[in-house]
């Protein structure tokens, strides 16, 4: 049988990637070990390029420990005797490597069906099973324990050049040849289940870096105790550096866990080739002990290098003392021009994520009242049009004033940047002599228009604005942002709703602590972003912010001329970051980082139970595949999209065994089923 050229698949001799599995054997012995006579399971009976039908007998299934759905087979001309370095380089010294995908219906399916349904009927009445000797013959028994699978060809493995090499397809089979199948195990099995084809690794750093083991080969979520599966299997941790990886499947199946398992891998790289990691923790699984594991990830720090494992979040547990806290300055900072929409973005950035804050304490706290909620509902964003229309600036100017007056009125501490209020030019004339001919006070009108008004002057102006909300206001003047923000004036529990959330507040914080989180991240040091008291919308909100000002850090390293540090993002719940699927927006930050993210030496790792949720284009963007249960149709049929998923459609729905993955990544030219070794120091397996 003529074999396929394997050019452009060979291994060069200075490839960084040695092949885990029996790399103390010769190539010739590696392939020699996946024909053993002994592990023969039956004969290849039908072919073409991309199927084939083995027949197969019940007593060489059972030797061989059964053969499960999924399974590796190899099947070639020559077994394990014949395989000789004389002889590699005939077209036959090759080895096919197939996958069993079902049943097949043999030609003489009608004939034995109709033998079990008699052995069946002659058995019924009875207390003894129908293969039993007294009731069927040992002659028809034996035509009864054939069978046929169906399988899908991989490719083919042979010796090149002194090395094992592998193609992912056949260019020729002969109708009139036979060919022996047989079921690989022990080394045979952990040499197909790590072969990594060779791929242009990122960084000189990487070239010497060894796959690691991720777990171990499993076929079902049933296993026979004599079942010979006990491989590892490993990945080598460059494929996700400057790569898209993706984790699918359903609550508690092990996507956390599989993540803890990538993470570590890549903080085990010695120290010439640090790579910065970035999580966003939305449940608490990275920055403390989870029940399941014992410990974190965070407990790197205390087992390898407490400096390259730093922390973030609101609060700062007991278990975590050196946590850095995500403070902010509620107030923002005063725009260079108010009239630039770039400055101003910028300049609120955190008044706007303090705003949303605030949204959702007031909303998780107690039902709330509806001049709060009015106020936690208005429309903060940077209009579009500052540049073009000045009533727009000074609408807009005049809102966020206001909205600072809340907070300096609710004891937020003033910045020393932000000492008085401008307030010139944002009340007309005719406000501020309505508002002097109301208030007993005296004086308040006049503040409204003073450059350098003392926040307690602004706040008591806004007050005697609000006590004219239900009438003598000029017509036209008030618009709806404006009235929802003075509305918190109107009542003195208004105050009281705000207070709650002073604690995240640091008027002396410079600029944002997305900055401090990139500073560490580029310099290699693998950090957690502790986001459970946050909701979906904030958290998405702060992480946007983050890689926003990441991916910002490493283009200008790159458009700059220099090569940008390594760094890995990992997204959890990704259905709540990264853009939906029917989303074509690809401008936004989630899918630049994707689709740029190589070259600015950006790896992004998102983790869903919906692959639906995602945008099609970081789909096809992504190079690691993780795939455990999913229950739903609609998910595996997105699945049967990529690569040979479509063989394991069935088994991902139906099995949800916490762990059980099925495996493609950048080097791997297959899918592998695999169950994940549980997160820890010690390897022990889930």
């Amino acid at each position: 049988m003529d074999m396929p050229d394997m050019d452009g698949e060979e291994r060069p001799r200075n490839d960084p990637i040695a092949d885990l599995a029996g790399s103390d054997a010769s190539p010739t012995r590696r392939l020699a070990e996946m024909v053993l006579s002994d592990h023969a399971v039956g004969e290849l009976i039908d072919i073409d390029y991309e199927q084939v039908v083995i027949l197969v007998h019940d007593h060489q299934r059972q030797q061989a420990g059964g053969v499960p759905l999924g399974c590796f087979l190899t099947a070639s001309r020559l077994a394990d005797r014949e395989i000789s370095p004389e002889r590699r380089d005939d077209a036959d010294a090759a080895v096919m490597l197939l996958r069993v995908t079902g049943r097949a219906r043999l030609p003489d399916a009608e004939d034995t069906s109709w033998a079990r349904f008699n052995a069946g009927q002659r058995a019924i009445d009875s207390p003894e099973l129908w293969d039993a000797a007294n009731k069927t013959d040992e002659f028809t028994m034996n035509l009864l324990r054939h069978g046929g699978l169906t399988g899908r060809i991989l490719g083919t493995f042979r010796i090149k050049e002194d090395r094992l090499v592998f193609g992912g397809d056949i260019d020729n089979f002969y109708s009139g040849q036979a060919l022996k199948v047989f079921k690989p195990r022990a080394w045979a099995l952990k040499s197909i289940a790590n072969f990594l084809r060779p791929v242009a690794q990122t960084g000189e750093a990487l070239k010497d870096a060894p796959p690691v083991r991720i777990g171990r080969v499993r076929y079902s979520a049933t296993e026979a105790p004599q079942v010979d599966t006990n491989v590892p299997v490993s990945m080598h941790p460059a494929d996700i550096v400057a790569r898209r990886t993706a984790l699918f499947g359903m609550s508690r199946t092990g996507k956390s866990n599989t993540i803890k398992q990538l993470a570590k891998a890549i903080f085990k790289i010695p120290d010439s080739a640090r790579i910065g990691q970035l999580i966003f923790d939305v449940n608490g699984e990275y920055a403390q002990d989870t029940t399941q594991d014992q410990t974190s990830l965070r407990s790197l720090a205390e087992a390898q290098n407490a400096e390259r494992v730093v922390t973030y979040g609101m609060f700062v547990p007991d278990h975590d003392p050196e946590r850095r806290r995500t403070l902010f300055n509620f107030y923002g900072d005063e725009p260079g021009d108010w009239r630039k929409h770039a400055d101003v973005d910028a300049a609120l950035s955190s008044l706007r994520e303090g705003h949303q804050l605030i949204r959702e304490q007031a909303f998780l706290s107690v039902t709330p009242a509806n001049y709060i909620r009015d106020f936690c509902n208005a429309d903060l964003e940077t209009p579009e049009d500052l540049e073009r229309d000045a009533g727009s600036a000074v609408r807009y100017r005049r809102a966020i004033q206001v909205y600072r007056g809340a907070l300096y009125r609710a004891g937020f501490r003033l910045p020393k940047g932000l000492r008085t209020a401008n307030l010139k030019g944002l009340f007309g004339k005719e406000v501020r002599a309505l508002i002097e001919k109301k208030d007993t006070g005296g004086g308040v009108g006049e503040a409204l228009s003073n450059p350098r008004a003392s926040w307690s002057q602004a706040s008591s102006g806004f007050t005697a604005i609000a006590r004219q909300l239900q009438g003598g206001l000029p017509s036209g003047w008030l618009d709806d942002r404006l009235s929802s923000l003075l509305r918190i004036f109107q009542y003195p529990g208004g105050r009281t709703a705000l207070r709650d959330v002073r604690e995240w507040h640091d008027p002396e914080v410079k600029g944002h602590y997305s900055e401090d989180i990139v500073k560490d991240v580029r310099r290699g040091c693998l950090v957690i972003v502790d986001q459970t008291l946050g909701s979906p919308e904030m958290n998405a909100a702060a992480a946007k912010r983050i890689v926003t000002t990441l991916f910002g850090s490493q283009q200008k390293a790159y458009t700059g001329g220099k090569t940008p540090p390594d760094v890995i993002i990992y997204a959890e719940e990704a259905h709540n970051l990264l853009p939906q699927g029917k989303d074509s927006d690809v401008s936004q930050i989630w899918p630049r980082i994707a689709k740029e993210g190589s070259k600015y030496q950006i790896g992004l790792v998102y983790a869903t139970q919906e692959p639906s949720s995602i945008q099609a284009n970081i789909l096809k963007a992504t190079d690691n595949w993780f795939v455990a249960h999913l229950n739903s149709t609609d998910e595996t049929r997105e699945l049967r999209k990529y690569y040979d998923f479509a063989d394991f459609e069935q088994q991902i729905l139906k099995v949800a065994e916490p762990g059980f993955l099925r495996m493609r990544t950048l080097s791997n030219p297959y899918v592998v089923p695999v169950q994940i070794d549980r997160f820890g120091f010690s390897g022990d397996a889930v």
